[in-house]
């Protein structure tokens, strides 16, 4: 503000005004995300943690990655489609997964908590939650080293 100025004072009525636009454009937003809510899908889909031995600059390298039930990395939802996954641990160690950018409720998250304990080898655990569309990165946060932790997905 400058020296001369004074600053700009709102009456009553703008201040109502302005209150009833706000409520009002409320209303509007949870309809929005209610529309926006997934539908539950029926049959879970399967995703497996393993690692493979990758060549870099001519040398192996043992990764981590999830693999789906095409076999390919990672999977693919249609718009407005749960994650609904069944993730089966074949990594040979205990581990968890990190959903990067998405927010799944908590106990789903796969932050080493005492409530979320690892996934043992050889034991599956379920997921099922409303994703946020767009291509995410995922890894795990226990088990496998950091140089073995990158994976698409």
């Amino acid at each position: 503000m400058r020296e001369n100025e004074r600053p700009v004072l709102l009456t009553r009525r703008q201040i109502l005004a302005s209150s009833v636009a706000i409520a009002g454009t409320i209303s509007f937003l949870t309809k929005e995300r209610a529309a926006a809510t997934p539908e539950p899908r029926t049959a879970g889909l399967r995703l497996t943690a393993g690692t493979r031995t990758l060549a870099v600059n001519g040398k192996p390298a043992r990764v981590f990655g999830l693999v789906g039930p095409n076999g390919k990395p990672g999977i693919a939802l249609a718009p407005g489609e749960r994650f609904h996954v069944d993730l089966v641990n074949q990594a040979g160690t205990s581990t968890l997964v990190h959903w990067h950018g998405q927010l799944p409720p908590w106990k789903q998250d796969g932050f080493p908590w005492p409530q979320t304990p690892s996934i043992p080898a050889g034991d599956t655990r379920s997921y099922d939650y409303a994703p946020i569309a767009g291509t995410y990165w995922n890894g795990p946060s226990t088990g496998v080293p950091r140089s073995e932790r990158r994976s698409p997905g």
